[in-house]
């Protein structure tokens, strides 16, 4: 026996039940009584016996369809609580959000974004994965994080870049002498004054360094005896000890009170390059998502609001 009773159709059989009649059962369930009475005369059909008696006056239910009343009530009452309890759990969802971003910006920005957030958004769940930059990019098109940040990424079919905030190339100097530790604004200094002095790098292969590396190269300097580090917080550390200084995007400030550094914009030229928040194109992003990237996007803000570029930059997509 093949039975294809439809939601509608239960939902109807209720009503009508409940009410004693097919004119206010049409009413609730916002149907003409025709129609009702053919979705009923199917219903039957399908289960080979009658469900209703009636008269002009009244609709009473058969002993077929006393029996099957309660079974159907559970089964709507079933449906309703799972339907509910997908629609929480597909809530809930959307208010965790999962960020991949450098271990720089997980230490130095996104601390204070989720402490606001937490003040402002009490709800919202944030879980942060701190990965070197090539995997931010890959776990976001993977799955396995909803947004990344950071800077350079390579494009992708799959993926959607949004700039949120401009960055600029700066000197990182020791501090020596300063009242106070922190990337302090100073005047800024032109590319030619580092053709001479001990100078860390990051390593070759890393896009940023390559924009350095050909800044470095107009101005005549291309050693390749400099001294080179993987992470950005063990250059910061090397300048803090006074053992020289390095070329670092302007997001560094964030980490710089935390070393005897300063900070100073390089100009002549001035280079900037687009922070991006990365998606996956075609996914609807959690609600989380929205008021992340609003509280990020001030938090870097923030810290760059007290330093500006004197010149016109190159722009570097």
């Amino acid at each position: 026996m093949n039975i294809n009773i439809s939601l509608r159709q239960l939902q109807a059989f209720v009503s009508v039940a409940r009410l004693s009649s097919f004119t206010r059962a049409a009413e609730e369930i916002s149907i003409t009584q025709a129609g009702l009475s053919i979705m009923i005369k199917e219903m039957e059909e399908q289960l080979g016996y009658r469900l209703f008696d009636r008269t002009t006056r009244a609709v009473w239910l058969t002993d077929a369809g006393e029996r099957f009343l309660p079974v159907v009530t559970r089964a709507l009452h079933d449906i309703e609580e799972a339907a509910l309890r997908l629609a929480r759990d597909e809530e809930q969802s959307h208010l965790k959000l999962c960020v991949a971003a450098t271990p720089l910006v997980c230490a130095t920005i996104l601390p204070g974004v989720i402490s606001k957030l937490r003040g402002i958004h009490p709800s919202i769940q944030i879980e942060v994965r701190d990965v070197e930059r090539p995997v931010v990019q890959q776990m976001v098109e993977s799955g396995s994080a909803d947004l990344g940040l950071g800077i350079l990424f390579q494009p992708s079919a799959g993926l959607l870049l949004s700039p949120i905030h401009q960055l600029s190339l700066v000197c990182v100097q020791p501090s020596a002498g300063l009242s106070a530790p922190g990337g302090h604004p100073e005047t800024a200094m032109p590319w030619t004054d580092l053709r001479e002095g001990a100078l860390f790098s990051l390593p070759a292969g890393n896009t940023v360094q390559q924009l350095v590396d050909e800044q470095l190269e107009r101005i005549g300097r291309n050693d390749d005896a400099r001294l080179t580090y993987q992470n950005m917080l063990t250059i910061l550390g090397m300048v803090g000890a006074g053992l020289g200084c390095a070329v670092l995007p302007s997001f560094v400030r964030a980490a710089c009170s935390q070393f005897q550094v300063r900070v100073t914009d390089l100009v002549k030229p001035s280079v900037e390059l687009d922070l991006y928040v990365v998606s996956r194109r075609g996914v609807i992003p959690p609600a989380a998502s929205a008021p992340f990237i609003d509280a990020f996007r001030h938090e870097v803000e923030l810290i760059e609001s007290m330093f500006r570029a004197p010149e016109r930059p190159v722009r570097v997509p």
